[in-house]
């Protein structure tokens, strides 16, 4: 590959956060993936980007799973 530069990955990134990164780099959303378990009703849930894939110049399509929730402060507090 030499000294090019690397491919934009969103990888790992929520979606939210995604979308920003591949606005400001001008590429398009083609398509989003959803995959996982059905969303629940909470507010805590969270959508993360596990695929990037190219597709044609200038667009790419993400694979996003809804599986990513964020612990609410009783649940890391603990009960005494």
């Amino acid at each position: 590959m030499g000294n090019s530069e690397r491919p934009l990955d969103t990888t790992g990134y929520s979606l939210e956060r995604a979308r920003q990164i591949l606005q400001e780099a001008g590429l398009k959303i083609a398509t989003v993936t959803r995959v996982g378990p059905a969303p629940n009703d909470t507010q805590d849930s969270r959508e993360m980007v596990i695929r990037q894939i190219a597709r044609e110049a200038g667009s790419v399509e993400l694979v996003v799973s809804r599986a990513w929730a964020v612990a609410k402060r009783a649940e890391t507090a603990g009960e005494q």
